[in-house]
C-alpha cells in the first residue's frame, strides 16, 4: 500500500498543493526509507488535518452528486 500512496503523492503533489498543506511530508524520493517515516507521519496532526479537510471536500461532492442523480432518475421514471 505505501508504494501506491508514494506513488500517487509524487503525481499530486502540484494538483493538491503539498508542499503549502504538507510541509513536514517525508521526501518521497528516500527510496525505502520512506515507508518508516511515513508511518510516522501519518499519526501527526498535520496528516489528519489534512486528510480531514480533502476527504471532506470530496464526501461532500460525492454525496451532492449522488443526491442530483437520484432526482434526475425519480424525474425521468415519473415522466
Amino acid at each position: 500500500m505505501i508504494p501506491v500512496l508514494k506513488a500517487l503523492l509524487e503525481k499530486l503533489t502540484v494538483t493538491l498543493a503539498l508542499a503549502n498543506h504538507l510541509p513536514g511530508l517525508p521526501q518521497t524520493q528516500a527510496g525505502p526509507a520512506f515507508f518508516d517515516d511515513f508511518q510516522s507521519y501519518c499519526q501527526a496532526a498535520e496528516w489528519k488535518l489534512f486528510m480531514d479537510r480533502k476527504v471532506g471536500q470530496f464526501e461532500a461532492l460525492s454525496l451532492e452528486l449522488m443526491c442530483h442523480l437520484i432526482c434526475h432518475l425519480a424525474c425521468c421514471l415519473m415522466s
